[in-house]
């Protein structure tokens, strides 16, 4: 679980981030979602630790990011699990490699260890006879199930995913979606997603924050959403045809 209390960010002087609170529960698909310039990135950067508030407290379980020692921080690092928007993967590795990466940096595990447990995420995303192959040689969506393999090989605490779905044709950006949604559960992971795309709300959101010129402006669930009067939400929401759609089918239920 994270706890974030009251946060605020400012880049020259000028606010990006405005008072924020929430809190990320574990087990759920928690996601951040706003119009380009709402703060989302600036945001999930605070919550990794790479940019520093300069007000308010960001607490992973009970432990402050503002209170943690070097190790404390190495330790956290270690507990994280990132899916980057490109997927960023290392074209000179294979995919069985880039899978291997991050144990290879951070544990003292034997490279069979590291390979079997590599083996084991890859058949759990899902990828069949990949592993030998290169990043220029598979699917975009299979790209991003080695992103997601890659992130959950040293069994995060916690998932960032930045735009997961970026690139991706709507079927895929769905399987991609319930593969994140089913990993968090299975592992009991606090997720956090940033994403601009309603089809994730619609398929995953179990706990959305919604950022507009970096305020919390509303949070709630896929379900709450289509019932709020929070103008914001909804000029950005039903700016999505198929949100559209989906709400008309669910006031008619």
């Amino acid at each position: 679980m994270i706890h974030v209390e009251n946060i605020s960010k400012s880049f020259e002087g000028t606010p990006v981030l405005k008072g924020i609170s929430t809190v990320f529960e574990k087990g759920k698909t928690n996601l951040i979602i706003g119009q380009s310039g709402s703060g989302k990135t600036v945001f999930l950067k605070c919550l990794l630790g790479l940019f520093e508030t300069d007000s308010g407290r960001i607490k992973f379980e009970n432990k402050a990011l503002d209170e943690m020692t070097n190790k404390d921080r190495s330790i956290l690092r270690q507990e994280i699990g990132m899916v980057f928007q490109g997927s960023a993967l290392f074209d000179s590795m294979t995919v069985e490699e880039n899978i291997m990466f991050p144990m290879q940096m951070f544990t003292k595990k034997d490279n069979e260890e590291i390979r079997a447990r590599a083996n084991q995420v890859i058949k759990r995303v899902n990828l069949i006879n990949a592993n030998e192959k290169f990043p220029d040689e598979i699917s975009g969506g299979m790209k991003k199930r080695v992103a997601i393999a890659r992130a959950i090989v040293m069994n995060p605490k916690y998932l960032f995913c930045d735009e997961p779905n970026s690139g991706l044709d709507p079927k895929t950006a769905i399987l991609i979606d319930n593969l994140i949604k089913e990993i968090t559960e299975e592992y009991n992971i606090t997720t956090v997603i940033n994403t601009h795309d309603m089809n994730s709300v619609m398929e995953i959101g179990e706990k959305i924050v919604f950022l507009k010129h970096g305020k919390k402006a509303w949070e709630g669930t896929k379900e709450e959403i289509f019932d709020t009067d929070n103008e914001a939400v909804t000029n950005f929401v039903y700016s999505s045809e198929l949100f559209k759609k989906v709400r008309e089918v669910y006031l008619k239920d």
